[in-house]
Protein backbone atom coordinates (compact mmCIF):
# COMPACT_ATOMS: atom_id res chain seq x y z
CA UNK A 1 0.00 0.00 0.00
CA UNK A 2 1.24 3.46 -0.83
CA UNK A 3 0.09 6.82 0.48
CA UNK A 4 -0.07 9.84 -1.81
CA UNK A 5 3.34 11.39 -2.40
CA UNK A 6 5.16 8.50 -0.74
CA UNK A 7 4.16 9.80 2.68
CA UNK A 8 3.57 7.89 5.89
CA UNK A 9 1.31 7.74 8.92
CA UNK A 10 3.16 9.32 11.85
CA UNK A 11 2.52 7.92 15.34
CA UNK A 12 3.06 10.60 17.97
CA UNK A 13 3.23 9.34 21.56
CA UNK A 14 4.80 9.64 24.99
CA UNK A 15 7.41 7.05 25.97
CA UNK A 16 5.11 5.53 28.59
CA UNK A 17 2.83 4.41 25.77
CA UNK A 18 5.61 2.94 23.64
CA UNK A 19 4.67 -0.73 24.09
CA UNK A 20 1.07 -0.10 23.10
CA UNK A 21 1.95 2.17 20.17
CA UNK A 22 4.51 -0.37 18.94
CA UNK A 23 1.69 -2.88 18.54
CA UNK A 24 -0.26 -0.35 16.50
CA UNK A 25 2.86 0.28 14.44
CA UNK A 26 3.32 -3.46 13.75
CA UNK A 27 -0.34 -3.82 12.78
CA UNK A 28 -0.16 -0.95 10.28
CA UNK A 29 3.13 -2.15 8.81
CA UNK A 30 1.79 -5.69 8.45
CA UNK A 31 -1.14 -4.19 6.54
CA UNK A 32 1.33 -2.54 4.16
CA UNK A 33 0.69 1.00 5.39
CA UNK A 34 3.86 3.16 5.50
CA UNK A 35 4.17 4.13 9.15
CA UNK A 36 6.70 6.13 11.18
CA UNK A 37 7.35 6.14 14.89
CA UNK A 38 10.41 6.80 17.01
CA UNK A 39 10.72 3.07 17.58
CA UNK A 40 14.50 3.07 17.96
CA UNK A 41 14.78 6.31 19.88
CA UNK A 42 16.12 8.03 16.77
CA UNK A 43 14.89 11.43 17.77
CA UNK A 44 17.11 11.46 20.83
CA UNK A 45 20.27 12.32 18.89
CA UNK A 46 18.79 14.99 16.64
CA UNK A 47 15.35 15.51 18.15
CA UNK A 48 14.24 18.61 16.29
CA UNK A 49 15.47 17.60 12.82
CA UNK A 50 14.17 14.03 13.09
CA UNK A 51 10.82 15.19 14.39
CA UNK A 52 10.54 17.87 11.72
CA UNK A 53 11.29 15.41 8.91
CA UNK A 54 8.81 12.90 10.30
CA UNK A 55 6.09 15.55 10.42
CA UNK A 56 6.92 16.97 6.98
CA UNK A 57 6.62 13.52 5.39
CA UNK A 58 3.40 12.61 7.19
CA UNK A 59 0.06 12.25 5.46
CA UNK A 60 -1.59 12.18 8.88
CA UNK A 61 -0.34 12.44 12.47
CA UNK A 62 -2.02 10.05 14.87
CA UNK A 63 -1.42 11.25 18.44
CA UNK A 64 -2.00 8.87 21.34
CA UNK A 65 -3.54 10.91 24.11
CA UNK A 66 -2.51 10.18 27.70
CA UNK A 67 -2.01 12.52 30.67
CA UNK A 68 1.76 12.21 30.14
CA UNK A 69 1.41 13.08 26.45
CA UNK A 70 -0.55 16.21 27.22
CA UNK A 71 2.10 17.37 29.68
CA UNK A 72 5.01 16.75 27.28
CA UNK A 73 6.49 19.83 25.64
CA UNK A 74 8.07 17.65 22.93
CA UNK A 75 4.69 16.15 22.02
CA UNK A 76 3.17 19.61 22.02
CA UNK A 77 5.90 20.79 19.63
CA UNK A 78 5.17 17.90 17.25
CA UNK A 79 1.48 18.78 17.02
CA UNK A 80 2.17 22.50 16.75
CA UNK A 81 4.57 21.89 13.85
CA UNK A 82 2.09 19.55 12.15
CA UNK A 83 -0.55 22.24 12.49
CA UNK A 84 1.67 24.83 10.80
CA UNK A 85 2.14 22.39 7.90
CA UNK A 86 -1.63 21.85 7.64
CA UNK A 87 -1.18 18.14 8.27
CA UNK A 88 -4.27 16.37 9.56
CA UNK A 89 -4.04 15.47 13.25
CA UNK A 90 -6.12 12.56 14.55
CA UNK A 91 -6.29 12.11 18.34
CA UNK A 92 -6.48 8.53 19.60
CA UNK A 93 -6.98 7.03 23.01
CA UNK A 94 -3.94 5.30 24.50
CA UNK A 95 -4.73 3.31 27.60
CA UNK A 96 -1.73 3.00 29.91
CA UNK A 97 -1.03 0.47 32.63
CA UNK A 98 -2.28 2.80 35.35
CA UNK A 99 -5.59 3.21 33.58
CA UNK A 100 -5.86 -0.56 33.34
CA UNK A 101 -5.34 -0.82 37.09
CA UNK A 102 -8.09 1.74 37.63
CA UNK A 103 -10.46 -0.34 35.54
CA UNK A 104 -9.71 -3.43 37.58
CA UNK A 105 -10.40 -1.51 40.78
CA UNK A 106 -13.71 -0.42 39.31
CA UNK A 107 -14.60 -3.99 38.48
CA UNK A 108 -14.61 -3.62 34.74
CA UNK A 109 -11.28 -5.00 33.59
CA UNK A 110 -11.55 -6.45 30.12
CA UNK A 111 -9.23 -8.46 27.96
CA UNK A 112 -6.99 -5.97 26.17
CA UNK A 113 -7.06 -7.91 22.90
CA UNK A 114 -10.85 -7.79 22.65
CA UNK A 115 -12.11 -5.60 19.81
CA UNK A 116 -14.59 -2.89 20.73
CA UNK A 117 -18.10 -4.29 20.62
CA UNK A 118 -19.87 -4.28 17.32
CA UNK A 119 -22.49 -1.73 16.43
CA UNK A 120 -25.28 -4.14 17.29
CA UNK A 121 -23.87 -4.81 20.77
CA UNK A 122 -23.43 -1.10 21.41
CA UNK A 123 -26.96 -0.16 20.39
CA UNK A 124 -28.93 -3.16 21.60
CA UNK A 125 -32.54 -2.34 22.46
CA UNK A 126 -32.07 1.36 23.19
CA UNK A 127 -34.10 4.39 22.22
CA UNK A 128 -32.67 7.65 20.98
CA UNK A 129 -33.37 11.03 22.53
CA UNK A 130 -32.77 14.57 21.30
CA UNK A 131 -30.25 16.45 23.40
CA UNK A 132 -32.77 19.26 23.84
CA UNK A 133 -35.11 16.90 25.66
CA UNK A 134 -32.78 14.99 27.96
CA UNK A 135 -33.89 16.80 31.10
CA UNK A 136 -37.45 15.64 30.56
CA UNK A 137 -36.33 12.32 32.02
CA UNK A 138 -35.34 14.01 35.30
CA UNK A 139 -38.26 14.03 37.74
CA UNK A 140 -36.53 15.81 40.63
CA UNK A 141 -36.39 19.58 40.85
CA UNK A 142 -32.59 19.45 40.79
CA UNK A 143 -31.63 17.97 37.43
CA UNK A 144 -28.92 15.32 37.72
CA UNK A 145 -27.81 13.03 34.94
CA UNK A 146 -25.09 10.46 34.27
CA UNK A 147 -23.93 10.08 30.66
CA UNK A 148 -21.89 7.00 29.85
CA UNK A 149 -19.75 6.29 26.81
CA UNK A 150 -16.78 4.26 25.70
CA UNK A 151 -13.36 5.70 24.98
CA UNK A 152 -13.39 7.87 21.87
CA UNK A 153 -17.18 7.79 21.56
CA UNK A 154 -17.55 11.55 21.89
CA UNK A 155 -18.36 12.37 25.52
CA UNK A 156 -16.05 15.40 25.72
CA UNK A 157 -17.04 16.54 22.23
CA UNK A 158 -20.69 16.33 23.24
CA UNK A 159 -20.02 18.47 26.31
CA UNK A 160 -18.36 21.14 24.18
CA UNK A 161 -21.15 20.92 21.61
CA UNK A 162 -24.00 21.47 24.07
CA UNK A 163 -22.07 24.29 25.74
CA UNK A 164 -21.73 25.96 22.35
CA UNK A 165 -25.40 25.40 21.54
CA UNK A 166 -26.41 26.90 24.88
CA UNK A 167 -24.16 29.93 24.26
CA UNK A 168 -25.96 30.45 20.93
CA UNK A 169 -29.30 30.36 22.73
CA UNK A 170 -30.47 27.18 21.04
CA UNK A 171 -31.13 24.98 24.08
CA UNK A 172 -31.57 24.91 27.85
CA UNK A 173 -32.87 28.45 28.10
CA UNK A 174 -33.60 28.25 31.82
CA UNK A 175 -29.90 28.28 32.70
CA UNK A 176 -28.11 31.61 32.86
CA UNK A 177 -24.76 29.86 33.10
CA UNK A 178 -23.40 26.53 31.83
CA UNK A 179 -20.00 25.57 33.27
CA UNK A 180 -17.88 22.86 31.65
CA UNK A 181 -15.32 21.36 34.05
CA UNK A 182 -12.76 18.82 32.81
CA UNK A 183 -12.35 16.76 35.94
CA UNK A 184 -8.89 15.46 35.07
CA UNK A 185 -7.59 19.02 35.45
CA UNK A 186 -8.64 19.15 39.10
CA UNK A 187 -5.27 18.09 40.48
CA UNK A 188 -3.39 18.77 43.69
CA UNK A 189 -0.79 20.80 41.80
CA UNK A 190 -3.51 23.18 40.60
CA UNK A 191 -5.56 23.10 43.78
CA UNK A 192 -3.06 22.94 46.67
CA UNK A 193 -4.22 21.52 50.02
CA UNK A 194 -4.59 23.71 53.07
CA UNK A 195 -7.75 25.61 52.15
CA UNK A 196 -11.46 25.03 51.71
CA UNK A 197 -12.60 25.30 48.09
CA UNK A 198 -16.02 26.50 46.94
CA UNK A 199 -17.75 26.10 43.55
CA UNK A 200 -16.77 29.64 42.57
CA UNK A 201 -13.12 28.72 43.14
CA UNK A 202 -13.36 26.09 40.40
CA UNK A 203 -14.87 28.65 38.04
CA UNK A 204 -12.18 31.19 38.86
CA UNK A 205 -9.31 28.72 38.41
CA UNK A 206 -10.59 27.13 35.20
CA UNK A 207 -11.90 30.24 33.45
CA UNK A 208 -10.18 33.24 35.03
CA UNK A 209 -6.68 31.94 35.92
CA UNK A 210 -5.08 35.38 35.66
CA UNK A 211 -7.84 37.36 37.38
CA UNK A 212 -9.35 37.57 40.85
CA UNK A 213 -13.12 37.62 40.90
CA UNK A 214 -14.61 40.40 42.97
CA UNK A 215 -16.79 39.80 46.01
CA UNK A 216 -19.70 41.08 43.97
CA UNK A 217 -19.00 38.45 41.28
CA UNK A 218 -18.86 35.76 43.95
CA UNK A 219 -22.14 36.83 45.54
CA UNK A 220 -23.84 36.99 42.14
CA UNK A 221 -22.64 33.48 41.27
CA UNK A 222 -23.86 32.07 44.58
CA UNK A 223 -27.22 33.70 43.99
CA UNK A 224 -27.43 32.05 40.55
CA UNK A 225 -26.61 28.66 42.07
CA UNK A 226 -29.21 29.10 44.81
CA UNK A 227 -31.85 29.95 42.19
CA UNK A 228 -31.09 26.85 40.06
CA UNK A 229 -29.79 28.98 37.20
CA UNK A 230 -26.45 27.18 36.81
CA UNK A 231 -25.78 23.89 35.00
CA UNK A 232 -22.49 22.08 35.60
CA UNK A 233 -21.00 19.74 32.98
CA UNK A 234 -18.54 17.50 34.84
CA UNK A 235 -16.59 15.67 32.15
CA UNK A 236 -14.43 12.58 32.66
CA UNK A 237 -15.32 11.09 36.03
CA UNK A 238 -13.50 7.85 35.20
CA UNK A 239 -10.22 9.75 34.77
CA UNK A 240 -10.69 11.37 38.15
CA UNK A 241 -12.40 9.03 40.58
CA UNK A 242 -9.29 7.16 41.76
CA UNK A 243 -7.30 10.33 42.41
CA UNK A 244 -9.73 12.91 43.78
CA UNK A 245 -7.68 15.40 45.84
CA UNK A 246 -8.84 15.30 49.44
CA UNK A 247 -9.24 19.09 49.51
CA UNK A 248 -11.72 18.96 46.60
CA UNK A 249 -13.99 16.18 47.83
CA UNK A 250 -16.32 18.45 49.77
CA UNK A 251 -16.90 20.93 46.95
CA UNK A 252 -17.50 18.16 44.39
CA UNK A 253 -19.82 16.37 46.78
CA UNK A 254 -21.72 19.63 47.22
CA UNK A 255 -22.06 20.15 43.46
CA UNK A 256 -23.20 16.57 42.84
CA UNK A 257 -25.78 16.65 45.64
CA UNK A 258 -27.24 20.14 45.31
CA UNK A 259 -26.53 21.51 41.82
CA UNK A 260 -28.01 20.85 38.40
CA UNK A 261 -25.34 18.84 36.60
CA UNK A 262 -24.40 16.28 33.98
CA UNK A 263 -21.60 13.85 34.80
CA UNK A 264 -19.82 11.92 32.02
CA UNK A 265 -17.84 8.73 32.46
CA UNK A 266 -16.76 5.57 30.76
CA UNK A 267 -19.21 2.75 31.59
CA UNK A 268 -17.57 1.54 34.78
CA UNK A 269 -19.37 0.70 37.99
CA UNK A 270 -19.26 3.96 39.91
CA UNK A 271 -20.31 4.63 43.48
CA UNK A 272 -22.56 7.57 42.65
CA UNK A 273 -26.26 6.85 42.23
CA UNK A 274 -28.24 8.46 39.39
CA UNK A 275 -31.89 7.92 38.57
CA UNK A 276 -31.33 9.05 34.98
CA UNK A 277 -28.58 7.47 32.90
CA UNK A 278 -27.95 8.01 29.21
CA UNK A 279 -25.37 6.49 26.89
CA UNK A 280 -23.55 8.00 23.95
CA UNK A 281 -23.47 5.15 21.47
CA UNK A 282 -21.56 6.79 18.64
CA UNK A 283 -22.53 7.02 14.99
CA UNK A 284 -25.54 5.31 13.48
CA UNK A 285 -25.24 3.71 10.04
CA UNK A 286 -26.66 6.86 8.47
CA UNK A 287 -24.25 9.02 10.48
CA UNK A 288 -21.28 7.10 9.04
CA UNK A 289 -22.44 7.73 5.49
CA UNK A 290 -23.10 11.41 6.21
CA UNK A 291 -19.73 11.90 7.93
CA UNK A 292 -17.84 10.23 5.07
CA UNK A 293 -19.67 12.41 2.53
CA UNK A 294 -18.89 15.60 4.46
CA UNK A 295 -15.27 14.55 4.97
CA UNK A 296 -14.62 14.08 1.27
CA UNK A 297 -16.63 17.18 0.35
CA UNK A 298 -14.21 19.24 2.44
CA UNK A 299 -11.18 17.94 0.53
CA UNK A 300 -12.74 17.77 -2.95
CA UNK A 301 -10.33 20.40 -4.28
CA UNK A 302 -7.32 18.39 -3.11
CA UNK A 303 -8.48 14.91 -4.10
CA UNK A 304 -9.48 13.73 -7.54
CA UNK A 305 -12.95 12.13 -7.66
CA UNK A 306 -13.50 12.94 -3.99
CA UNK A 307 -17.27 12.59 -4.40
CA UNK A 308 -16.96 8.94 -5.41
CA UNK A 309 -14.36 8.12 -2.75
CA UNK A 310 -16.88 8.35 0.07
CA UNK A 311 -19.02 5.66 -1.54
CA UNK A 312 -15.97 3.48 -2.20
CA UNK A 313 -15.00 3.80 1.44
CA UNK A 314 -18.51 2.91 2.61
CA UNK A 315 -18.50 -0.19 0.41
CA UNK A 316 -15.17 -1.19 1.94
CA UNK A 317 -16.37 -0.62 5.51
CA UNK A 318 -19.54 -2.65 4.98
CA UNK A 319 -17.55 -5.52 3.49
CA UNK A 320 -15.77 -6.13 6.80
CA UNK A 321 -17.92 -6.61 9.92
CA UNK A 322 -15.12 -5.79 12.36
CA UNK A 323 -14.14 -2.56 10.61
CA UNK A 324 -17.80 -1.62 10.18
CA UNK A 325 -18.26 -2.08 13.92
CA UNK A 326 -15.38 0.14 15.03
CA UNK A 327 -16.30 2.77 12.41
CA UNK A 328 -19.26 3.70 14.61
CA UNK A 329 -16.73 5.21 17.03
CA UNK A 330 -16.25 8.80 15.76
CA UNK A 331 -12.50 9.03 16.38
CA UNK A 332 -11.98 5.72 14.56
CA UNK A 333 -13.96 6.86 11.53
CA UNK A 334 -11.96 10.08 11.33
CA UNK A 335 -8.73 8.09 11.24
CA UNK A 336 -10.12 5.67 8.63
CA UNK A 337 -11.23 8.55 6.39
CA UNK A 338 -7.87 10.27 6.76
CA UNK A 339 -5.96 7.14 5.80
CA UNK A 340 -8.28 6.41 2.87
CA UNK A 341 -7.96 9.94 1.48
CA UNK A 342 -4.16 9.67 1.49
CA UNK A 343 -3.90 6.27 -0.14
CA UNK A 344 -2.95 5.90 -3.77
CA UNK A 345 -6.11 5.29 -5.81
CA UNK A 346 -4.82 2.05 -7.31
CA UNK A 347 -4.10 0.76 -3.82
CA UNK A 348 -7.60 1.57 -2.53
CA UNK A 349 -8.98 -0.48 -5.40
CA UNK A 350 -6.79 -3.43 -4.46
CA UNK A 351 -7.71 -3.05 -0.80
CA UNK A 352 -11.45 -3.14 -1.48
CA UNK A 353 -10.98 -6.31 -3.52
CA UNK A 354 -9.10 -8.04 -0.71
Amino acid sequence: MELNGGKHVMLSYNQKSKDFVSKVYDTLVDAGIPTWMDINGGTKDKPYRSMAEAVENAAVVCCFMTPEYQKSSACEDELAYADTKNIRIVPSIAENELQGEKEEKLGQAQHKATIISTYEEIYGSKTTIDVKNIFEKCKDQTKKMLILGRAGIGKSTSCRYVTYQWAKGELWFKYQLVILIRLRLLTTSRYPPGRKYKPIDLVEKEYFPCDDLSQEDRRHFKDQCDKDQVLWLLDGYDEFVQNIPEQLKDVLDYICKTQHHILTSRPYAIALSYDVKLEITGFTNDNIAKYAQQFFDQIKYNLKDASSESQKLLNFLKSNASIWGVAHIPVNLELICSLWSNMDSSQTKILTMT
